[in-house]
């Protein structure tokens, strides 16, 4: 009898995992947000995060696609959301609360000491920011720029670089991606207690979309109880921690 008891609990716990819906999600190719290799990044680890407060809901991740690939396969329905979205993306289906956050700032050697407490003082300056950052910003940061001593890249890792070789006085652009690239070892030696960090920008949020909508109430339920329980924080917290930022 015992023996048979053993068979149904397998059988149910096998039947429970098989039918968990695979939720399959397009995402971006920029670490540390979406880290491949680990399977894991700071937007990954919140999905992650997020899906264990669903139950019957596991995530599949499609890794390394540009923002033209992802759009294109959740338009065409080859996978059931995408992550990172803007609100200012058309996309069909539904969105989710805000639960991506990226964090622009300004960046400056902590030797040079260079005072900006706002866009204005980025006047005068040697600058390094991403591709698209004029418009991104809009024109209270473009208006303060000089066309000879700004420069935008394609690859954002890059900045750092710039900015540790004095090529440039500041570096414009997202704090993570920063920090992740003082970990090259090209780099070697150059610490995040090296620099100075300028909140010049307001930090900006996104979204997921999911094509089935009926996904997008419980995901934002799910959502709300990871970030009561402080697991929120702690993801981005981690990663903080892990470039010795704080």
């Amino acid at each position: 009898m015992r023996f048979l008891a053993y068979i149904l609990i397998a059988i149910v716990l096998s039947v429970g995992k098989a039918s968990a819906r695979d939720i399959t999600i397009a995402m971006g190719n920029i670490e540390p947000y979406f880290i491949p290799k680990q399977d894991s990044g700071i937007f990954t680890d919140l999905v992650l995060a997020t899906f264990r407060h669903m139950p019957g809901l596991k995530p599949k991740f499609r890794f390394g696609l540009t923002n033209k690939v992802r759009w294109n396969l959740y338009e065409v329905g080859k996978v059931d959301a995408v992550a990172n979205i803007f609100d200012s993306v058309t996309a069909d289906g539904c969105r989710t609360d805000e639960l991506f956050r990226f964090s622009d700032v300004a960046i400056t050697r902590k030797e040079s000491k260079l005072k900006l407490e706002s866009v204005q003082d980025l006047a005068g300056k040697d600058i390094i920011s991403f591709e698209g950052a004029r418009g991104f910003f809009g024109e209270s940061y473009s208006k303060h720029l000089s066309a000879d001593r700004y420069f935008e890249t394609k690859v954002q890792a890059s900045q750092a670089r710039m900015l540790i070789t004095k090529r440039v006085d500041v570096s414009v652009g997202d704090l993570f991606i920063f920090l992740n690239a003082l970990q090259d070892p090209l780099n070697v030696g150059v610490s995040p207690a090296d620099f100075d960090y300028h909140p010049l920008f307001p930090q900006i949020s996104t979204r997921m979309a999911f094509k089935d909508t009926s996904l997008c109430q419980p995901f934002n339920e799910a959502l709300a109880k990871l970030r009561a329980s402080g697991e929120y924080e702690k993801i981005y917290d981690m990663y903080l921690k892990r470039y010795n930022y704080k």
